[in-house]
């Protein structure tokens, strides 16, 4: 699901010298992306440099809340109209999101 096709491994914000007003998001020694003359820029490279851990850790919550919807349906009081019922749904739907989420963020 959703392979990462991007820069792989640890990305990290820098404000270099020499780059005027610039903050880089950096993996090793090349330049990932490049922010110019926002007020926000450094908020958003934070962001941005924490996306590959984000879309892992995403994809983590959805395996785990997908056990975890696993177990209630298996669970004898999970019958139609039950609270474990509501929940199941419930995680179902956010399964659904995070996936559609994913492929969003994955797909080009």
């Amino acid at each position: 699901m959703g392979e990462f096709k991007g820069t792989k491994g640890k990305w990290r914000v820098v404000t270099p010298s020499g780059y005027g007003k610039s903050t880089l998001i950096m993996h090793g020694t090349d330049i990932i992306a490049q922010m110019v003359k926002f007020e926000s820029k450094k908020a958003n490279a934070l962001l941005i440099s924490k996306a590959p851990e984000m879309l892992e850790m995403l994809k983590n919550a959805r395996l785990q809340l997908s056990r975890i919807k696993l177990s209630m349906l298996a669970h004898p009081d999970c019958t139609s109209g039950s609270e474990f019922d509501d929940y199941t749904s419930s995680a179902q739907e956010c399964e659904n999101e995070i996936e559609k989420l994913i492929k969003e963020a994955t797909e080009l």
